[in-house]
C-alpha cells in the first residue's frame, strides 16, 4: 500500500474500518488523508460527505484529461501506474455499445467483481453508454 500511496501521490485513502488501524501510518506517512467505509455506506467518509453541499459545480473536462490510473500486475517487474485519458475510456465504451449493441432495452448481469477493470469499466460504461441497466452481483 505504501508503494501504490506514494507513487499516486494519493491524497485521500479510503479503507475499511476494520483495516483503519493498520493502514493509518502507512497513509500518514504518504500525506494522505485517511477515512473509513463500510459496506453499507457507513464510516468517516460518509459523514464528513454529509456535511458538504448536497449540489457542486461539475468541473469541465477534455478528452486529454486523466480518468484513472489503474496499477498494472507487476508481471515484467514493479506496479507501474496505467494513466487512462477521458477521451480512451469514453471511446471504448462507445465501440463496445455499438459492437455489442446495447440498447435501453438491455439489462447487463455483471459477475466480476467492481474492481475489476471490465466490470469497473467496460460493463458500467457500456450500460450507461447504452441507456441500459447494469445489475451488478
Amino acid at each position: 500500500m505504501s508503494y501504490f500511496l506514494n507513487d499516486s501521490s494519493a491524497r485521500l485513502f479510503l479503507c475499511d474500518h476494520k483495516n483503519h488501524a493498520a493502514l493509518k501510518t502507512i497513509a500518514q506517512s504518504a500525506g494522505a488523508q485517511i477515512l473509513t467505509l463500510g459496506p453499507n455506506g457507513e464510516g468517516s467518509f460518509a459523514d464528513a460527505a454529509s456535511t458538504k453541499p448536497k449540489t457542486c459545480r461539475i468541473a469541465q473536462r477534455s478528452s486529454r484529461d486523466l480518468a484513472a490510473l489503474l496499477y498494472t500486475s507487476g508481471t515484467t517487474g514493479r506496479s507501474k501506474g496505467a494513466m487512462l485519458s477521458q477521451g480512451n475510456l469514453l471511446s471504448n465504451a462507445e465501440a463496445l455499445t455499438e459492437l455489442w449493441q446495447f440498447t435501453a432495452h438491455d439489462t447487463l448481469l455483471r459477475a466480476l467483481p467492481i474492481f475489476h477493470t471490465h466490470s469497473l469499466f467496460f460493463a458500467t460504461n457500456v450500460t450507461l453508454s447504452g441507456g441500459s441497466n447494469d445489475v451488478p452481483t
